[in-house]
């Protein structure tokens, strides 16, 4: 036997090695949960895999391999797709699981060449077999034309289009700067991103933090709103932090002790880190710089002296998590 048969030969018996194994995989889901139990698909990119079709583009190349939509909820399975960079090339993880979290079966796609057209097509049909493999073994051509080849023709060859992004952030802040000692705030935002651009509103109230003055003490606190145009890229991005609220004073224990409200504002700028655990949760850091612009002093009458003053900067870390909705 040539050398060119042999080659020949060895691609095959690789090729039907892993037809087998998803027909396998899929056979099993098939055959315990019955055919057309509803999945759900979560489809996660990490960095430098952001050109690859969106999962709309995905779940319909699936629909086209068995003829009829398999996601709907409540889901009873749930197929997870992690795509990212690897050797020059891309690599899709792809776990199925049951509604309980019950690992069914895992398998990795790969593309040597980078071509993620080439690997959504391996990863449809891998998913496709796996969810159905009866309906996924009928031909294509057979199948009422749902999906006009016209339709389908800009999923797979013009660059994955990029929808705005709706995103809520919740977190718990340490400062130091904000008042006469370091505290601890909350924070909560809401996020429009698209791309790499994103704008952020949001809120910020830290709790009263204060200093013993003789007998008593006096304590600060912020709450002030806050509005951060960002820049995103990767698991990194940088905002530039605009806050305006009320910053207010409260004594304790001390002579004509009263509580009064001044107004606050300030500028500066965030460093942030957003580590993905899902295709709509992640974790977050933030680390703020901040220049007050309003100077604010707060004097006990009982030594004369000031309570608090307005530093020049203040700094805060914040650990949070972000969903998203859209």
């Amino acid at each position: 036997m040539t050398e060119g048969g042999s080659a020949c030969i060895a691609a095959a018996l690789r090729f039907s090695r892993q037809v087998s194994f998803a027909l396998a995989l899929g056979w099993l889901t098939w055959s315990t949960l019955g055919r057309a139990a509803p999945a759900r698909l979560d489809e996660l990119r990490l960095p430098g895999a952001e050109s690859c079709p969106p999962p709309s583009a995905l779940r319909d190349a699936i629909l086209v391999h068995l003829g009829y939509d398999p996601f709907s909820e409540p889901a009873e399975r749930v197929v997870v797709v992690r795509l990212q960079p690897e050797e020059g090339g891309l690599v899709a993880h792809l776990t199925l699981s049951d509604e309980n979290g019950v690992l069914l079966g895992e398998r990795v796609v790969a593309s040597s060449s980078g071509d993620c057209r080439e690997l959504s097509d391996a990863l449809a049909l891998a998913i496709s077999i796996a969810l159905d493999p009866v309906s996924a073994g009928r031909p294509i051509v057979q199948r009422p034309s749902t999906l006009p080849a016209t339709e389908l023709e800009p999923v797979a060859s013009t660059p994955t289009s990029d929808p705005l992004q709706l995103l809520v952030g919740v977190g718990v802040l340490g400062a130091a700067g904000a008042a006469a000692i370091p505290n601890l705030g909350f924070e909560l935002a809401a996020e429009v991103r698209w791309k790499h651009l994103a704008l952020a509103l949001g809120g910020r109230a830290d709790l009263p933090a204060g200093v013993a003055v003789g007998t008593g003490s006096v304590s600060t606190s912020l709450l002030v709103a806050e509005v951060m145009p960002c820049w995103h890229a990767g698991w990194f991005g940088g905002c530039v932090v605009g806050q305006v609220g009320a910053q207010s004073a409260s004594a304790n224990n001390l002579y004509q002790a009263r509580q009064t409200t001044g107004p606050y504002a300030a500028v500066g700028a965030r460093g942030l880190f957003e580590l993905p655990l899902t295709g709509s949760f992640g974790l977050r850091l933030g680390l703020e710089l901040l220049a007050p612009l309003i100077k604010t002093n707060v004097y006990a009458s009982t030594t004369g002296g000031s309570a608090f003053t307005t530093p020049p900067l203040s700094g805060d870390l914040t650990l949070g998590a972000v969903f998203r909705l859209l």
